[in-house]
């Protein structure tokens, strides 16, 4: 088993869609899965795109700033 907090964001995201996808509990554009790290930065997948072919490219950041 993989540790979690070790797993960058970008890996976990497509992992995690898929693993739900193929559970049968989701299609490909039925949803989406987003991590905030420790950080505050919010990561995730675009809406536009099709959760079945994602990828760790495609995999976006809104990083926080601070005020």
């Amino acid at each position: 088993m993989i540790d979690s907090k070790l797993t960058h964001p970008k890996d976990k995201i497509p992992r995690t869609i898929d693993k739900i996808y193929r559970s049968g509990t989701t299609t490909t554009s039925g949803g989406n899965i987003s991590v905030i790290n420790d950080n505050g930065n919010v990561w995730g997948a675009p809406s536009v795109l099709d959760k079945g072919t994602l990828r760790t490219s495609d995999i976006i950041v809104c990083e926080m700033m601070e005020r």
